[in-house]
C-alpha cells in the first residue's frame, strides 16, 4: 500500500490501560519517516530506536516513550529544516531510556532545527541534569516554550532555571509534577 499524501502518523496510539508504555515494542522507525516524504507530523509511544533517517517536511517530531542515546543521536543528525516542536520523553535507564545530557547537547546548542519554537525534555529521571545543560544553553534564545514536566527535577533544576536570564524570555515554561519545595516553586 502506498500513501505519498500521509502528512501524520502516530505510532503506538494505545492507552495505559491497555499497555504500559515501556511495555509497547517497535523497532527502527527511521526508515518509516524516510519512506513518506510529505509527512509534518510524527508521534511515537512505546520502546523504540531510530535510526538515521530525513524528513525534510516535519513539523513535529513527538517520542513519547523512553528515549535511547541512538534516537537522540539520529534526531540530532536528521535533516528536519521544518522542525518546530521537539518532544523528547527521556524516561529512565531502567526502561531503556539511556540518554544522557551529552546526547543532547547538539540540541540545546540552537545550531540545529531553525524554525524549532517547542522544546520539550519531558519524564526525565536525570532532570536536574537536563534543566541544568537548558539554563545555560544557546536554544534558549530561540525557542518559545520550553517543558520540563512529568520529571524528577526538584530544587537543584529549579534553582539552574531560576538563574537563568534566559529562561525570563520564554512565552511558556511548563514545570508541571515536578519536585520543587514551595520556597523554589
Amino acid at each position: 500500500m502506498s500513501c505519498p499524501e500521509l502528512e501524520a502518523i502516530y505510532l503506538g496510539d494505545i492507552v495505559q490501560e491497555e499497555a504500559e508504555v515501556s511495555w509497547i515494542m517497535h523497532g527502527d522507525w527511521g526508515p518509516i519517516l524516510s519512506a513518506f516524504p510529505k509527512l509534518e507530523h510524527w508521534r511515537v509511544r512505546g520502546v523504540a530506536n531510530a535510526s538515521s533517517f530525513s524528513c525534510p517536511n516535519l513539523r513535529s517530531l513527538i517520542v513519547t516513550s523512553m528515549t535511547s542515546r541512538q534516537t537522540c543521536q539520529s534526531i540530532a543528525a536528521a535533516d528536519l529544516p521544518e522542525l518546530e516542536h521537539l518532544e523528547l520523553w527521556l524516561g529512565t535507564d531502567d526502561y531503556s531510556g539511556d540518554a544522557q545530557v551529552e546526547d543532547l547537547i547538539p540540541i540545546l546548542s540552537g545550531k540545529l532545527f531553525p524554525k524549532l519554537r517547542y522544546l520539550g525534555l519531558r519524564n526525565a529521571q536525570l532532570a536536574n541534569e537536563v534543566a541544568e545543560a537548558v539554563a545555560t544553553s544557546p536554544i534558549l534564545d530561540r525557542i518559545e516554550v520550553l517543558d520540563l514536566s512529568n520529571g524528577m527535577l526538584d530544587d537543584r533544576g529549579g534553582n539552574a532555571l531560576l538563574a537563568s536570564p534566559a529562561v525570563t524570555k520564554l512565552k511558556r515554561l511548563n514545570l508541571h509534577y515536578n519536585f520543587f519545595s514551595p520556597a523554589v516553586a
